[in-house]
């Protein structure tokens, strides 16, 4: 039964992934910063999206069977975690990762240098948005709710990305670094001091 809600969960994520990757073959033709702040700017629409469609259930969200999988879900994450590091590792040495570094430092003499931009853009994009639709489908299975502000809100996306510049977006180990100082700051405030949480994050 646990597992059966978890399949459902990660069914109602992957419209993430689906709405990113489709959209994001039109923001691939953006350059540079452009490109991060056109991807959050989607959110918003997808919200109203959310908020409308019927396999949503709109405003209500999709609410699953109550079930106690907080050590399972755990679990699953950790494994997410570990996971993403190691395909972290495994694409920075090879030609796809070398051919991401040199599209972020110099787009335009990484063409010269025959790097198929586009192709290149829409498989990193589909990638990282495989790691956080199957962070939220544990989320969703833990909470048994998931709704549009759940998914799409700002601050959802706003948080991961200040993890990860807060421990250096550029290495291996900065965004966990990152997610484990944020994070333990943020459980430090809601236990003392939970107005200044709310300030913050």
């Amino acid at each position: 039964m646990a597992m059966a809600q978890f399949y459902r969960s990660y069914w109602a994520m992957t419209q993430d992934h689906v709405g990113a990757t489709i959209c994001g073959v039109r923001a691939n033709w953006i350059h540079a910063a452009t490109f991060a702040f056109a991807t959050l700017a989607m959110l918003p629409l997808f919200e109203l999206l959310a908020h409308n469609f019927e396999f949503t259930k709109g405003a209500d969200g999709v609410v699953l069977r109550p079930v106690y999988v907080l050590y399972e879900a755990y679990y699953v994450t950790i494994g997410i975690v570990v996971a993403a590091i190691i395909l972290t590792a495994i694409r920075s040495r090879i030609r796809f990762g070398y051919a991401l570094k040199g599209i972020r430092n110099d787009e335009e003499a990484a063409e010269v240098c025959s790097i198929r931009i586009f192709p290149a853009k829409a498989r990193v994009l589909a990638l990282s948005a495989s790691i956080p639709a199957l962070a939220g489908a544990v989320s969703g299975w833990k909470l048994s709710y998931i709704d549009p502000p759940t998914v799409f809100g700002m601050d959802v996306a706003l948080v991961p990305v200040a993890m990860a510049l807060l421990g250096g977006s550029g290495m291996l180990w900065g965004p966990p670094i990152g997610v484990l100082i944020l994070g333990t700051l943020n459980q430090v405030l809601v236990v003392n001091l939970p107005f200044l949480q709310i300030a913050i994050f």
